[in-house]
């Protein structure tokens, strides 16, 4: 056999072992499971439904269905791919190169949903009205989960959640749990609410609430940064993946208070507490090594105002013309002074020289 076939039945076999996994995995035997796959890829089709019965397998070619009955199948879950197999060589070759610099060198999204404050949200109300909150959840998994909700708040506004409890089906659009409040107490007090995902993961979000009218703003948030690290020398592939940099970022919005932070790559940690809607400043620490210069930080206030930072660990440096210019600059400014200086002499000495003449 030659080697281009025994390449071809190895990709096969590791691509039906792999479809094997997902099933088992999600194995309950009241389920029924429509795998959406290449015929090229099963080596044995026979042997594959015999061992999987809660399986039916709907054969696609680029991408297409071949033998769908519906134009738009609804199965409880799709398997939709295979991961890239690769071969031995391309497996020994360096991981990062130089050239591929880019933004991360971590994977992001290890949680099977994601949750977020609905853009649709109101943080704040005069006593006696009624305000909607909306917490949207986006599910990531392949398969059904459910999801239990609860919420709670420090000055007893809640009135209700709506619904407590959901089953997201794969490849759902993002659901929006709805929180109504009713509005009471003096004019300028904060609430501080905290909505949490009790299932199938805990994850929780805080926000404040604020008593009263929103002034305007349209100011954006400060971002300020210290740097740490120096990636100046680490610029081949052995060399980047020793050095590592670092950075701690404060974001601050005094007037209308802080609704979002983001970055880009989305893999920041929280040094401080960050409730949506705080006027505090919020720390934030993020790390790389230096085969991934690059970070984004965004930060968008209550009005909409959003500032934005990219910090690139290779571009923390001075070159010669601008340590030059500042040294100048430098030795201009005590120039000015001097000048300064000897002119106020100058002139005290004149004005003693004409008094004592006048004596």
């Amino acid at each position: 056999m030659s080697q281009y076939h025994k390449t071809d039945n190895l990709l096969q076999e590791q691509s039906q072992k792999y479809y094997s996994r997902l099933i088992d995995t999600l194995n309950n035997s009241k389920n029924q499971f429509l795998l959406f796959g290449e015929k090229s890829i099963f080596n044995n089709e026979d042997f594959f439904l015999h061992n999987h019965t809660n399986v039916e397998i709907v054969w696609c070619k680029d991408g297409k269905c071949e033998n769908c009955k519906e134009k738009m199948p609804k199965p409880l879950a799709i398997v939709n791919q295979v991961p890239e197999i690769k071969t031995i060589d391309e497996q020994n070759q360096p991981k990062n190169k130089a050239s591929d610099k880019s933004w991360s060198d971590e994977i992001d999204g290890a949680k099977s949903f994601r949750l977020e404050l609905s853009p649709y949200s109101i943080l704040t109300g005069i006593s006696g009205e009624t305000v909607k909150l909306y917490f949207r959840v986006i599910h990531r998994s392949w398969i059904p989960l459910e999801y239990n909700f609860h919420c709670y708040d420090q000055m007893g506004l809640i009135r209700s959640v709506l619904p407590t409890s959901v089953i997201l089906p794969p490849n759902s659009p993002p659901f929006d749990v709805m929180v109504i409040l009713e509005v009471t107490g003096p004019e300028g007090s904060t609430d501080e609410i905290t909505f949490s995902v009790l299932q199938p993961e805990f994850e929780t979000i805080k926000i404040n609430f604020y008593i009263g009218k929103l002034t305007g703003d349209t100011t954006r948030p400060t971002i300020d940064y210290i740097f740490n690290g120096d990636c100046r020398f680490a610029d081949t592939p052995h060399t980047c993946a020793s050095e590592k940099w670092n950075v701690e970022v404060t974001i601050q919005d005094e007037n209308s208070g802080l609704a979002m932070i983001s970055s880009i790559p989305n893999n920041i940690r929280f040094r401080s507490e960050f409730n949506i809607g705080t006027k505090l400043p919020v720390i934030i620490h993020y790390t790389a090594t230096c085969c991934f210069p690059k970070f984004e930080i965004i930060a968008t206030d209550l009005r909409g105002n959003t500032n934005k930072k990219t910090i690139d660990a290779e571009k923390q440096y001075l070159n010669i013309a601008e340590i030059a210019l500042i040294v100048l600059s430098a030795i201009v400014l005590l120039l000015l002074i001097l000048f300064l200086i000897w002119s106020i002499i100058r002139c005290q000495r004149r004005k003693r020289s004409r008094d004592f003449l006048s004596r």
